[in-house]
């Protein structure tokens, strides 16, 4: 009986370890003339399922993403500022009409490699990708 608990236990495992391989995949496909750089988003089915431009860095120092779907509207954008002087780098996220959906913030690298981000929303299921 204890072999069967295991055996069924394990294919469990291994589905659920399998049903999550290939769900999509995200690749950076060019740089433009204009300094942009454009990602695709696909679904494990090669479909496209939105882009995310990223333009070149402004005079401030700023990073604008812009994020579309399928169709090519823009669903929102995401503006990353310059590092502050404790090594934190901040990023806004907006909707599609501007309105500020939240915030990350990353800190520096640690001495094992590690980043934190520390993610705050405005909305009330405390999520920033609602777009």
């Amino acid at each position: 009986m204890k072999k069967f608990i295991l055996s069924a236990a394990l294919a469990v495992v291994s589905c659920s370890a399998f049903a999550q391989f290939n769900v999509g995949s995200s690749t950076s496909t060019r740089t433009d003339m204009f300094g942009n750089t454009v990602t695709t988003l696909r679904d494990s089915y090669g479909r496209t399922t939105g882009t995310s431009t990223t333009g070149r860095t402004d005079m401030f120092g700023n990073t604008t993403t812009t994020h579309r779907d399928s169709y090519g509207r823009t669903i929102g954008t995401s503006t990353t500022g310059r590092t502050d002087m404790f090594g934190n780098t901040t990023t806004t996220h907006r909707d599609s009409y501007g309105r500020t959906t939240g915030t990350s913030i990353t800190g520096r690298t640690d001495m094992f490699g590690n980043t934190t981000t520390q993610q705050s929303s405005n909305n009330s299921n405390s999520s920033i990708w609602t777009w």
